[in-house]
């Protein structure tokens, strides 16, 4: 089935001074599952890539195609390896289920930038990935 996602853009179209990346460019991405007091780590500012497990600011809006088996594998690795099995199935699918619904809201290409503000994410739409 097609289904919307966030995907790691490590080269935005244009570049603000506070962006990083040390995902995979084009890996599908989640919220992180906790954001951290600490303003330097930079949590409060990213989205988790699934396989490297590595934070990006920025992200792009993309169509791809999973099946639910798919999906489920991918969560579970997710949870496994970044998580050392801490989070369990209805963990995953909340964050599978927070990003799926935030990538909803835009369309395909869109560039995202996000700053968590208390339980809050803050979102930001720039232009359309090239």
């Amino acid at each position: 089935m097609k289904i919307k996602v966030l995907t790691a853009l490590t080269n935005p179209p244009t570049r603000e001074a506070d962006d990083f990346s040390r995902a995979t460019d084009g890996e599908i991405c989640v919220m992180p599952a906790i954001v951290c007091d600490n303003p330097a780590c930079g949590c409060g500012a990213a989205v988790i890539g699934l396989t490297s497990h590595a934070p990006t600011t920025t992200a792009a809006v993309a169509e791809v195609d999973l099946t639910l088996d798919d999906i489920d594998t991918m969560m579970s690795r997710y949870a496994q390896k970044a998580w050392g099995g801490l989070m369990d199935a209805d963990d995953t699918r909340a964050l599978w289920q927070e990003m799926t619904t935030i990538a909803a809201g835009y369309p395909i290409g869109a560039v995202l930038r996000f700053r968590a503000q208390g339980d809050q994410w803050i979102i930001r739409a720039t232009r359309p990935a090239a």
